[in-house]
């Protein structure tokens, strides 16, 4: 059982109303103590220590209105804090991935003049990128994820509206720009939610998002088969083995120049897999 998979199954039991926080806190939490992997650091020295790999994104005004800012744990403490985004408008709810290449990428939405858009950043060779936009051909855009696979290549996913109802859309990096935005789902008329890349212990690509279905929410969930995305249950006979609630006993002492943690996002990644959590769900 995949530890990522099997939380997103478990969540459907819960009430619409906190199901997609828990499905998240619950698969992070469990990943969390696993440990024990090599830490590629943006200034590219390699080190190893018993937590996973950690690292914060988070929007803050320190004076120069809101702003995006990544920190990572080194293995010691968290880094003095960088600051991504550049522009006026209003930025929320940033986003992190890194692959193993070591590049660092963040996204986040950005509020202006034409909607809500999709910003990102790139850290390679020692230095950030400029802010730059993603084309999505939509005014409303919100709620991204971001996921780095095996092979070291971004995916995107997040809710956007094209009608009254918002959708689920995903792209992915194509070596110089993102792919044009594909639907995760039919047209439909209820509201697709709370988008999730992971990946699980295998290097399995999943994305999983909340639907209002038979009177309620459920979780969607899909696999990437190499060409297509694939709806899949997963394997319930394993499931007890999740319902476990490990304290987080190796977790390093949040950093204090974080004062409004529900503008920040951790991102974790393991052995057993990688993802995102909200900061205030910890």
């Amino acid at each position: 059982m995949k530890v990522f998979v099997a939380m997103n199954f478990l969540s459907d039991t819960l009430s619409a109303s906190c199901r997609w926080h828990m499905t998240t806190v619950l698969c992070l939490l469990f990943i969390f103590l696993s440990g024990g992997i090599g830490f590629a650091a943006p200034g590219g020295e390699s080190a190893s220590f018993p937590s996973p790999e950690l690292q914060l994104v988070w929007s803050a005004d320190y004076g120069k209105g809101e702003q995006v800012f990544f920190s990572r744990y080194n293995g010691k403490d968290w880094t003095i804090p960088v600051q991504i985004s550049e522009g006026k408008q209003f930025v929320f709810k940033p986003v992190s991935a890194v692959g193993d290449d070591g590049k660092i990428w963040v996204i986040w939405p950005e509020s202006g003049k034409k909607g809500n858009t999709l910003q990102f950043s790139v850290y390679r060779n020692s230095s950030w990128s400029r802010p730059q936009p993603i084309g999505t051909g939509l005014d409303d855009n919100r709620a991204v994820t971001v996921i780095v696979d095996t092979s070291g290549r971004p995916w995107l996913a997040w809710t956007g509206a094209k009608k009254s109802y918002s959708d689920v859309f995903w792209s992915r990096w194509n070596g110089t720009d993102w792919d044009t935005p594909v639907m995760a789902h039919k047209e439909n008329n209820v509201p697709d939610l709370h988008p999730e890349l992971a990946l699980d212990d295998s290097g399995r690509l999943i994305l999983s998002w909340q639907t209002y279905m038979g009177g309620g929410y459920r979780t969607i969930m899909q696999e990437w088969d190499g060409r297509k995305w694939k709806t899949f249950q997963p394997d319930v006979k394993k499931k007890s083995a999740m319902k476990r609630s490990p304290e987080l006993k190796n977790m390093p002492p949040l950093p204090e120049f974080i004062k409004e943690f529900q503008k920040a996002t951790l991102f974790m990644k393991t052995k057993e897999g990688a993802g995102s959590i909200p900061l205030p769900l910890l």
